[in-house]
């Protein structure tokens, strides 16, 4: 197998396990492996030319259904890139509603959980 095809399999890889309905803790551990590996090979130029822009919208859904949302920010990912209208868009706007603070940010799953815990205990972690 050429390396193109072992790019593309690892791509449909990630992309099946994002569409999964529900992702266990060694599916989230390998859907992160798949996004680190597919980014480092993008960001090295081992990405066919014409994958780019699927890749791209495979590892935005597969990084926001991780709510994962520190990776989209800093690969400059925005919604806006991806959807134009319809159901994916309310989708991923209302998730990333869901886990904005007051302030603006937007945590990650492990943050919010937190975060939840400190206001459902009475502003205490303990």
């Amino acid at each position: 197998m050429n390396k193109s095809n072992d790019i593309k399999t690892l791509i449909k890889e990630l992309l099946s396990l994002t569409n999964r309905p529900e992702i266990d803790i060694s599916t989230m551990l390998r859907m992160k492996d798949l996004i680190c590996y597919l980014s480092d090979q993008r960001k090295k130029g081992n990405i066919p030319e014409n994958y780019l822009s699927y890749l791209d919208f495979i590892l935005y859904s597969a990084a926001t259904r991780l709510r994962s949302f520190g990776y989209n920010r800093q690969n400059r990912f925005n919604i806006n890139d991806f959807y134009y209208e319809g159901i994916g868009l309310w989708k991923d706007e209302t998730i990333s509603n869901y886990y904005k603070t007051n302030s603006g940010a937007v945590l990650d799953r492990y943050q919010k959980e937190v975060m939840d815990t400190f206001v459902e205990n009475n502003h205490r972690l303990f």
